[in-house]
């Protein structure tokens, strides 16, 4: 089993896909961004299977204990719920009780409703984006069918998530490098040039997905242990202390 202990190799060549001639690098402006974002996209690839394969292995070691663990911390959770509404129940039948007055149930907090022109504003973006990137416009190979079939989903997902503003920066950057192939486009009304601004956001969001994963404590044993499977056992004995001290809890319920 290899660890998580070098970083991703040879990038220029994992990057520039089939062909690895330096010169049919894309040498635009926003070059270094877009190295830097396949860097991350690369190293979150090699954590995420790393982890899935080292914490299938502790879930096979603790699976029974993590069952008996979650059935009786339910069976203790019903308890505690039960004796509470005991104890409110002899409460009501005292002659000096009196219903608590003036208290107010929070009420759930209600999703702001997105404003009309926003709406609109969306609409309008996708649909215009659409009819650039849609993989039935595309002539070509199956490459770049295939190309335009991604882009098209990665339009629908940011759509779909209701926000605005990477909406716009996404059509802006699709808008952008279109118009860099030396195609004519019809115009999407969008003021600034957002491609450096895309590929920033981005950046941003596969850096922070990055640190998501090495904040993980699975992580932290792989990168840290001599012997990273030992942290199993080590596992398998905080379920038993866990176990052991809910049976004690739950002892007298049937």
């Amino acid at each position: 089993m290899s660890w998580i202990k070098n970083k991703p190799e040879n990038c220029i060549s994992y990057f520039c896909g089939m062909n690895n001639s330096p010169a049919n690098i894309d040498a635009d402006d926003n070059f270094d961004l877009k190295l830097k974002i396949n860097v991350v996209k690369a190293e979150i690839d090699k954590i995420k299977t790393e982890l899935n394969e080292f914490e299938a292995i502790l879930r096979n070691f603790v699976l029974d204990d993590m069952i008996e663990e979650q059935e009786l911390a339910a069976k203790y959770r019903n308890f505690q719920k039960a004796k509470k509404q005991k104890r409110q129940a002899q409460k009501r039948k005292g002659k000096n009780y009196q219903e608590p007055v003036g208290v107010v149930a929070t009420q759930p907090k209600v999703a702001t409703e997105e404003p009309e022109e926003t709406k609109k504003e969306r609409k309008r973006l996708y649909r215009e984006t659409m009819l650039i990137v849609h993989p039935d416009r595309v002539g070509g190979d199956d490459r770049d069918r295939e190309s335009a079939t991604e882009v098209t989903a990665r339009l629908v997902d940011i759509y779909n998530s209701g926000n605005l503003e990477e909406l716009q920066l996404f059509c802006a950057h699709i808008q952008q490098e279109q118009a860099n192939s030396g195609i004519e486009l019809p115009e999407i009304n969008i003021e600034n040039d957002a491609s450096t601004a895309y590929y920033q956001n981005e950046l941003s969001k596969y850096e922070s997905l990055l640190q998501e994963l090495k904040s993980k404590h699975t992580y932290e044993v792989l990168t840290t242990y001599e012997r990273p499977v030992d942290f199993a056992q080590e596992l398998k004995d905080y379920y038993k202390d866990r176990i052991e001290k809910l049976k004690k809890r739950t002892r007298k319920v049937k």
